[in-house]
């Protein structure tokens, strides 16, 4: 398992340690001396996994130092990765703060220590490990220089199960003091005791004897079935020991997601998670094509399957008993049947490297095990480079399996100054790399090909590599824009979105996953509206009308006048809107219903039932002016519904001035950025003569956006005299 940080999550972590790192410049004497910022940083993401796997091991303030402090020194790397040498010695400082905090809780717990110098025989660690893995924490003493202060961390994983192989070798630097944090696994039942080396620049500098206990072991056998078809289905499996631990199945999938190098992987972190019922360390899942079988050592187990959110998840308890076969058959249900309603569910941003078609299997299941009908597959690309590669675009780019597509899109341009752009049933990539920070061409050569554009991480604040709002601000008046990713990572955000329906312009709200950095495929998701039909194309056409909803677990239905989202209502003033809108869910509870116009709250409504599953409002609400109304709920957002009276725009007029402003300081923001790459900074680009030749036409287009901004706010002020 390799841990991972979401691109937003180390920005934050980033900016709090500049934050910290501010503030520690005022109190100097309460820090240690320096040392290896490089070795020091490291650690961060080490006890990050520490923490993530094996923090029930902690108590809960423990828990607590442990994580806040791998995160100090994550966001001190992330920092340093993007800026040259600011704070380098203070930076080192606020990191050895936070490894003192690590070394003294590791020192309270179940803490092995070695001395290479010793000439005692290895010594015997003994462990009992109901679910066959494990993990040891080692501190190694003297390999180092007697100047050298900084410890060092490291993680290895070994297999126990060794049959036919040599010991296994855990590698570690020469440094004063090492951390070693090995995870164990496939211990088997009466296995003779395992020798570990540590091996220091090629040489053995220690071993360990380690003894396992690991019970007698059975048989696991399990197929789920869709109750509605009756036939095996693929599935998201949770299956956890008594000691917390997720056992992967040999039949889960691998899941390979780089192009260049990295390992597969056959788990997935489910922290964000609405839809899944398990409990704080029942949060990392596998998927399954329906059916599966494990060897387990005996004891009790809890097996969790689950297929979405549509779906009410199952959970069994099993005993296994050594030398015996627990069979079990489960079916899963629907709470809900969303296509039945004529809704469909898709994902616009998923990242899988698609080399040839041999791809499309292990995505297909588990696209198939989440219940998500269209799943976008973007190539991800920056200035230089592209990544996750697709063999094909269009029709032979399309993987269909019953009701459910694979289908080639596009992540790219990405910049940190402007933001990160998607494109969705495209027909080739659509790439200048020439032109790469004036976006309005892109969106051009998108459209110009039947595809559809719009902005990723709209739902995210403002930070390093998401200042999205900024080309925003320059393209959609300029009416270049589809829609808008307003959810993800199990969560939505509509302050900005809602800042452009109210200078009255017309937006698709849109969710994705951004898998691998989101956790599973439609984690975050969009409901367009095809009457039922799964074919991909009545689901783009859907969304291009703006008949969606975005959701991380919630299902959410808007009716004005009997009209869906997306629709254009033309009414009179003084003649009334009947809104009716509902909320309802299984294990992702709505929480609460709101309906929204012009971003302010005009309805709201309490639970039908005692069990907070649904929300209903049924309201008439008067025309007066032209306006867009949407409705939301916890984790859940619909696009407007759009009423017109007469000519008037739906903007809402008492704030246009307001909000224009707040387009013009991003304007601003845009010729700060010209005004850097004019006086050399590049931008990360390998060929920086590429981007300076840019820069006069970013800021023609900048003017533009200005102008037509200005004729919107005398557009308002006349309307209103």
């Amino acid at each position: 398992m390799i841990l991972k940080f979401s691109k937003i999550q180390k920005a934050i972590l980033a900016m709090w340690f500049v934050a910290f790192a501010i503030c520690a410049q005022a109190h100097p004497e309460h820090f240690p001396p320096a040392g290896n910022l490089d070795r020091l940083t490291q650690a961060g993401p080490v006890i990050a996994e520490v923490v993530e796997r094996f923090g029930f091991w902690f108590e809960p303030a423990d828990q607590q130092t442990l994580s806040s402090s791998a995160q100090e020194l994550i966001g001190a790397g992330w920092y340093r990765q993007t800026n040259s040498a600011p704070f380098e010695d203070l930076s080192i400082s606020v990191c050895q703060l936070a490894i003192g905090r690590i070394e003294r809780v590791l020192q309270g717990g179940q803490l092995e220590r070695i001395n290479p110098s010793s000439t005692r025989a290895p010594q015997t660690i003994k462990r009992r490990w109901p679910s066959g893995k494990g993990m040891l924490l080692f501190r190694i003493e003297g390999l180092g220089g007697e100047t050298d202060k900084t410890p060092a961390f490291v993680r290895a994983s070994v297999d126990l199960d060794s049959a036919g192989r040599s010991k296994p070798q855990v590698r570690i630097p020469a440094a004063r003091t090492v951390y070693a944090i090995i995870y164990g696994a496939n211990a088997i039942h009466k296995a003779t005791p395992q020798t570990i080396e540590f091996l220091c620049n090629d040489q053995r500098v220690a071993s360990v004897e380690l003894s396992v206990e690991v019970p007698a072991v059975g048989q696991l056998e399990v197929i789920v079935k869709d109750q509605g078809t009756g036939h095996p289905t693929p599935i998201v499996v949770g299956l956890y020991a008594k000691d917390h631990q997720l056992v992967v199945p040999p039949d889960a999938i691998s899941l390979d997601f780089w192009q260049n190098g990295g390992e597969p992987v056959k788990s997935r972190p489910y922290r964000t998670s609405r839809y899944w019922p398990g409990a704080t360390w029942e949060r990392e899942v596998c998927f399954a094509n329906g059916r599966f079988a494990v060897t387990l050592p005996e004891g009790e187990y809890q097996l969790i399957v689950g297929k979405g959110p549509e779906y009410e998840p199952e959970r069994r308890t099993c005993h296994i008993k050594a030398g015996k076969t627990l069979k079990r058959e489960i079916g899963l249900r629907r709470w809900v049947d969303m296509q039945a309603r004529g809704w469909v569910s898709g994902d616009v941003h998923v990242h899988f490297s698609r080399k040839d078609p041999k791809a499309n299997g292990p995505l297909m299941i588990w696209t198939r095990a989440e219940d998500v009908h269209v799943a976008n597959v973007l190539l991800m690309g920056d200035a230089n480079r592209t990544y996750f590669e697709q063999y094909a675009y269009g029709p032979q780019g399309r993987a269909v399996e019953d009701a459910y597509s694979l289908i080639s899109g596009q992540e790219d341009p990405r910049s940190e100054e402007l933001g990160h752009v998607l494109a969705i049933n495209l027909r080739a990539p659509v790439r200048w790399t020439s032109e790469y920070h004036l976006y309005d061409s892109f969106f051009d050569g998108v459209h110009a090909q039947g595809g559809l554009a719009g902005y990723a991480h709209v739902y995210q604040p403002p930070r390093p590599a998401f200042w999205v709002r900024r080309d925003m601000t320059l393209n959609i008046p300029k009416g270049k824009v589809d829609f808008l990713e307003v959810g993800g990572f199990g969560e939505t955000d509509d302050q900005l979105y809602y800042e452009f329906l109210n200078l009255g312009f017309q937006l698709t709200a849109t969710a994705g996953s951004d898998v691998p950095w989101g956790e599973s495929v439609g984690i975050s998701r969009t409901y367009a509206y095809t009457g039922g039909s799964t074919d991909p194309d009545e689901w783009f056409r859907a969304v291009q009308r703006g008949h969606t909803f975005v959701t991380a677990g919630p299902m959410l239905q808007l009716r004005v006048n009997g009209q869906i989202p997306g629709a254009v209502i033309s009414a009179e003033a003084g003649s009334t809107l009947r809104i009716e809108a509902i909320a309802d869910g299984a294990i992702a509870k709505p929480g609460f219903l709101e309906i929204v116009a012009q971003a302010e709250v005009i309805g709201s409504a309490k639970p039908v039932a005692p069990d907070l599953r649904q929300y209903r409002i049924e309201m008439d609400v008067p025309v007066t002016h032209s306006t867009w109304i949407t409705a939301r709920c916890a984790g859940a957002l619909t696009s407007p519904i759009y009423v017109r009276v007469g000519a008037e725009p739906w903007w809402k007029r008492d704030v246009i001035r307001e909000l224009i402003d707040v387009r013009l300081s991003q304007l601003r923001e845009i010729e700060s950025f010209i005004a850097r790459v004019e006086s050399g900074y590049t931008a990360g680009y390998a060929d920086p003569e590429r981007i300076q030749k840019q820069m006069p036409g970013l800021r023609s287009r900048v003017a533009v956006a200005r102008n037509l901004y200005r004729q919107l706010l005398e557009q308002s002020e006349q309307s209103g005299k």
